[in-house]
């Protein structure tokens, strides 16, 4: 019986042994020939401002399960103007390439019947206060209901937690609201919708500057003429 020898490359680094015609060793990298040129470089670890501006993102996926979650009740609509200005309290709306990328997303992605709601940010990327999605119709109901679909769809989004024992309620003319507060990792927030007599909306409130409802308040006031 007839055998066949096997030629190695032995690495000059790490004395791994490789097959003969491997160009680098595989376990770390190094050249195995003198002509090879050098192996790419690793890609580098994502800066610490990437992260930052990456986990906000996270959180549309969550609004739009919010939505979701209350597309049901959402049957009829009436017309009424719906205006983003160019900042609310101060903070400025998000114009950038990538926010206008997600929500031009969001809002397809959380049409209804139809009906493509309106979304806005506000704030930096790296630090975003609220996003907010308003549909230009009613939903039927109390407010209750709506909210629990929204907070129900917002948790298992997110893998976070909304506090129902926290939650808030209230009517301020024919505006209802309600705001409770969540949990996502280490990033806490309010979530909260409001009904009035032509529009439906979900607002995650991350900047968390004061009550919840008078947050929402205030931005339905400037959004909704």
């Amino acid at each position: 019986m007839s055998v066949r020898s096997i030629d190695v490359l032995v690495c000059p680094r790490c004395a791994r042994a490789n097959p003969e015609d491997s160009l680098y060793c595989s376990t770390c990298g190094a050249s195995l020939s003198s002509g090879a040129p050098p192996p790419p470089p690793a890609p580098p670890a994502p800066a610490a401002t990437d992260r930052r501006r990456l986990w906000p993102w996270i959180l549309v996926a969550a609004v739009l399960a919010a939505a979701g979650g209350v597309a049901a009740f959402l049957l009829l609509r009436t017309t009424s103007p719906v205006h983003f200005p160019d900042s609310i309290d101060g903070v400025p709306r998000q114009t950038s390439a990538l926010a206008r990328g997600i929500i031009e997303g969001m809002d397809r992605e959380a049409t209804v019947a139809g009906h493509t709601p309106r979304s806005a940010i506000y704030g930096t990327e790296a630090a975003p206060s609220f996003l907010i999605l308003v549909y230009d119709f009613p939903v039927p109901g109390r407010v209750d209901g709506f909210f629990a679909g929204g907070a129900t769809g917002f948790a298992r989004s997110s893998g976070g937690s909304v506090d129902l024992a926290s939650k808030q309620i209230e009517r301020r003319g024919s505006t209802q609201y309600e705001c409770a507060p969540f949990v996502v990792s280490t990033r806490r927030g309010d979530l909260c919708v409001w009904l009035d007599d032509a529009t439906s909306a979900v607002v995650i409130d991350m900047a968390r500057s004061a009550g919840s409802i008078d947050t929402a308040a205030r931005i339905h006031d400037a959004v909704v003429s």
